[in-house]
């Protein structure tokens, strides 16, 4: 669906993949891909969520580092100034 560009169908699949798949490097890329997808919308409590979920597994390095700077923008969006700058920081 993410190639047709259909993200809300998607977000199911990626919630399916979540829950259902074993593998854990198709399992993080699916919190990473959900996450990214809300953070577009612009629905920022469920990217937190997602975002957050990733950052203590051991997810590919590059996939935190975008999470987290995705988080610290989630975090200002959503007024939370200091959480916001430090993952800016920790991103850097």
């Amino acid at each position: 669906y993410v190639a047709q560009q259909d993200y809300r169908r998607a977000l199911d699949d990626f919630g399916y993949v979540i829950e259902h798949v074993q593998d854990e490097n198709i399992k993080h890329s699916a919190i990473f891909a959900r996450g990214v997808i809300y953070f577009q919308f612009e629905e920022y409590e469920p990217a937190i969520s997602d975002l957050e979920l990733l950052m203590p597994l051991d997810a590919d390095p590059k996939f935190k580092k975008e999470a987290r700077q995705k988080l610290g923008i989630c975090y200002l969006k959503t007024g939370q100034k200091d959480r916001a700058t430090a993952d800016v920081r920790r991103a850097v």
